[in-house]
C-alpha cells in the first residue's frame, strides 16, 4: 500500500503498518494504528506521516482522553476533526499541546468559554470551527478574547453561538481572516462596521441574522468579498439588494428564503462575476429572469419554489456556462425544460423535487 493523501480506516492502515509499507517514524505509526483501531479515520502525506485525524464519523466514545493523547505522538499532524464528539473543555488541554495544528473542527462539542484558553495556545492555527446548533456548545461573546490571540486564523466558524457585536469587536485584530460564518448568531446591522474591518475577508455567512439594508451598506467596500450567504435573513428586502448589487467581486450569493422578488433581482444586474446563485423560496418570477439571464458566468442557479414559468425560461438560453439549473416546485413544464435543455446541453436541469436536494 502507498501511504498518500487518502483517508483510511483500521483494516487498511493496520495491514500497511504491519507490512512496513508506511515510512512514518515508530511513534507516528504506533499512534496511527491505535487511533484507527479505535475507529478514527486518518489521512497521511506522501511520506506516510499522519496529517489529519477525523473522529467525527467514529463511535461516540472514540475521542477519549487516552486517544487524544495519541495525537501528541504525530509529528506532522495538521488537522483534527472532533465535530460531534464528546470532547470537553478539559480534554482540549491535550489538543493545546499539538503545535503543528493548522485546522481544528469542534462543531457541536460540549464546550464552554473555558475551552478557549486551551485553544488560544495553538499559535499556528489557521482554521477553527464551532457550531452551537445542537445546544451542546455554549461559547459566547466572553470567549472571543481568547480566539483573538490566534493571529494566523484564516477561517472562523461561529454559527449558532451567542455572539454579537460585543464579541466581534474583540476579533477585529485578526487581519488574515478570509472566512467568517455567523449563521443564527446575534449579529445585526450594528455589527457590520466591525466586520468591514477584516481586510482579507472573502467569505461571509450571515444566514438567519438580523442584517438589513442598513447593515449591507456598510460592507459594500469589502472588495475581496466573493461569497455572501444571506439565506433566511428575514430583514433583507428588494431595496437591500441594491447594496449587494454593488459588490462586483461576488462569485457566490445565497438568497434562499429571503423575502425578495423581481425588483430585488433587478438590483443584481451588475454582478458580472457571479457563478453560483440560490434564489430558492424567493418570489422571483419571469420578469426577474430577464436580469438573471444576463449573468453569463453562472454555473449554478436554483429557482426552486419560485414564481417562474415556461414564459421566462427563454431568458436563460444564453447562460452557456450553466452546469446545474434547479426548477423544482415551479410552474415550469417538462416540455419547456426539455426545450431549454436543447439550448443548454451542458446543463443538468432538475424539474422533479427530491427531498434533501
Amino acid at each position: 500500500m502507498r501511504c498518500d493523501s487518502s483517508f483510511y480506516g483500521a483494516a487498511i492502515v493496520l495491514a500497511a503498518l504491519q507490512a512496513g509499507q508506511c515510512a512514518a517514524e515508530p511513534n507516528d505509526a504506533t499512534a496511527a494504528a491505535s487511533l484507527v483501531a479505535a475507529g478514527a479515520l486518518i489521512q497521511t502525506d506522501a511520506d506516510g506521516f499522519v496529517r489529519e485525524v477525523r473522529f467525527a464519523a467514529a463511535p461516540a466514545n472514540t475521542a477519549t482522553a487516552s486517544n487524544l493523547l495519541l495525537l501528541t505522538d504525530l509529528p506532522r499532524v495538521r488537522s483534527v476533526v472532533l465535530a460531534g464528539s464528546n470532547t470537553t473543555d478539559a480534554e482540549l488541554e491535550i489538543i493545546s499541546q499539538i503545535g503543528t495544528l493548522r485546522n481544528l473542527d469542534l462543531r457541536e462539542c460540549p464546550l464552554t468559554n473555558a475551552a478557549l484558553s486551551h485553544v488560544a495556545l495553538l499559535s499556528n492555527l489557521e482554521a477553527l470551527r464551532f457550531s452551537g446548533k445542537s445546544g451542546a456548545t455554549t461559547i459566547d461573546d466572553a470567549g472571543m478574547q481568547q480566539i483573538a490571540k490566534l493571529k494566523k486564523l484564516r477561517v472562523l466558524m461561529l454559527d449558532y453561538l451567542w455572539v454579537s457585536e460585543v464579541g466581534i469587536a474583540k476579533l477585529v485584530g485578526l487581519e488574515q481572516l478570509e472566512e467568517l460564518t455567523l449563521a443564527q448568531t446575534l449579529i445585526n446591522d450594528d455589527c457590520m462596521a466591525l466586520i468591514a474591518r477584516f481586510p482579507q475577508l472573502r467569505k461571509l455567512r450571515l444566514a438567519r441574522t438580523g442584517i438589513s439594508a442598513s447593515g449591507l451598506s456598510q460592507i459594500v467596500a469589502m472588495h475581496r468579498l466573493e461569497d455572501l450567504d444571506l439565506s433566511e435573513a428575514a430583514q433583507i428586502s428588494d431595496k437591500a439588494l441594491a447594496h449587494v448589487g454593488r459588490m462586483r467581486e461576488l462569485k457566490r450569493l445565497n438568497l434562499w428564503r429571503v423575502p425578495v422578488g423581481d425588483a430585488g433581482a433587478s438590483q443584481l444586474a451588475g454582478l458580472a462575476n457571479l457563478e453560483w446563485l440560490n434564489l430558492d423560496n424567493t418570489t422571483i418570477g419571469d420578469k426577474g429572469l430577464a436580469v438573471v439571464g444576463g449573468l453569463k458566468k453562472l454555473t449554478f442557479l436554483h429557482l426552486g419554489s419560485t414564481a417562474v414559468s415556461d414564459a421566462g425560461l427563454a431568458s436563460l438560453a444564453e447562460l452557456t456556462a450553466l452546469k446545474e439549473l434547479v426548477l423544482t416546485r415551479t410552474a415550469v413544464s417538462a416540455a419547456a425544460a426539455a426545450q431549454l435543455a436543447k439550448q443548454l446541453p451542458q446543463a443538468q436541469i432538475r424539474l422533479d423535487f427530491v427531498a434533501g436536494q
